[in-house]
């Protein structure tokens, strides 16, 4: 149970008071906490995908997960099967050329995974975010840098130098108790935000390590 401090620095990061990475400002304003009357393209087929009672939770995260394609531009998408018709539809209407992969084995070469509760291990979201360790690797194997992976800051994930997965991204819903500990110790370079109930985390190579409890 959270103190009414604890809340309070919630409560200030999702208006981003005290978010000092400009990336993660630029998530909380673009993606967690857009200005007031605006509207994405793809709300309304998000809106559709919902019959009778709509989830409102899940019907914010799906919007979120819109919006935080349209930010980042991931190429490749990792959806777990039989998740709500609301998450793969706000990927297309994000863009309709990402590829979208429901097959666990894909998961790890997609630029961002999407998961519910504990329907991707842990295990393979830690390996997953270890960028860092990744490239030094292929560095010694090729004698020198890895194609300039980390020189360019960049975070559009589509503006690539021929090398390929320089800035990954895990996007959680119902985050189970501990996760976000767990891969907040594996982080090497990147963001972490925090929400009550879901969990946004990009790994980044030449960023420096920082983590942010929002209100989502």
């Amino acid at each position: 149970m959270e103190g009414i401090a604890a809340r309070y620095k919630r409560w200030r990061h999702t208006r981003g008071f005290g978010v000092h990475s400009p990336l993660a400002y630029r998530i909380v304003r673009d993606v967690v906490r857009p200005r007031r009357g605006y509207a994405y393209y793809g709300d309304a087929e998000i809106n559709d995908t919902f019959e009778g009672r709509v989830d409102r939770l899940m019907w914010r995260h799906a919007r979120m997960l819109l919006r935080l394609c349209a930010l980042l531009r991931p190429r490749s998408v990792y959806l777990p099967q039989g998740i709500h018709a609301a998450f793969p539809t706000a990927v297309t209407c994000a863009g309709s050329d990402v590829r979208q992969v429901h097959r666990l084995s894909e998961a790890p070469a997609c630029d961002m995974i999407c998961s519910t509760d504990t329907r991707v291990p842990i295990q393979l979201l830690k390996e997953y975010l270890q960028i860092k360790s990744r490239v030094k690797s292929q560095e010694s194997r090729v004698g020198g840098k890895a194609g300039g992976m980390m020189m360019d800051r960049r975070d559009d994930m589509r503006d690539e130098t021929g090398d390929g997965g320089r800035v990954r991204c895990v996007a959680m819903r119902r985050t189970p108790e501990g996760w976000a500990d767990e891969l907040f110790d594996v982080l090497e370079e990147g963001l972490m935000l925090e929400g009550t109930d879901g969990l946004i985390v990009i790994a980044r190579p030449g960023m420096q390590k920082v983590r942010y409890t929002l209100l989502f």
